[in-house]
């Protein structure tokens, strides 16, 4: 009979596992996260400021040079750029800092009671 812990591999189901690479996106992190989580979660969205802004500025003209009015192309570069810009900004953080980032997954898997995931 198979152990039904978390822990196991063949137990794990797929949600348990997007939930990881997901845990830095919850809302309220509480006073359980480590230090390493909630310098995470902060600085992929501090880089993804700015990031979002470039993709706005060059979506929108992309858009605006295609036909569409200003208005419109603002807000289809916004709404397309909100994902790629936390997406973008999280695989920036795990190239300049794997070490710190790496602790904050071994940390989040602890307290998640789940194994970390690899980017």
């Amino acid at each position: 009979m198979k152990d039904p812990s978390p822990t196991n591999k063949d137990s794990a189901s797929p949600r348990l596992n997007f939930s990881m690479y997901m845990w830095w996106f919850q809302y309220a992190p509480g006073k359980y996260w480590s230090y390493e989580e909630r310098w995470l979660r902060l600085t992929v969205f501090a880089i993804a400021i700015p990031v979002v802004v470039a993709i706005i500025e060059l979506l929108s003209r992309m858009l605006m040079d295609l036909g569409l009015n200003e208005k419109r192309a603002a807000f289809i570069a916004f709404i397309a750029s909100l994902p790629l810009a936390i997406i973008f900004s999280r695989c920036l953080c795990t190239l300049f800092w794997p070490r710190k980032v790496r602790q904050a997954e071994e940390n989040a898997a602890k307290r998640m009671r789940s194994s970390p995931n690899r980017w």
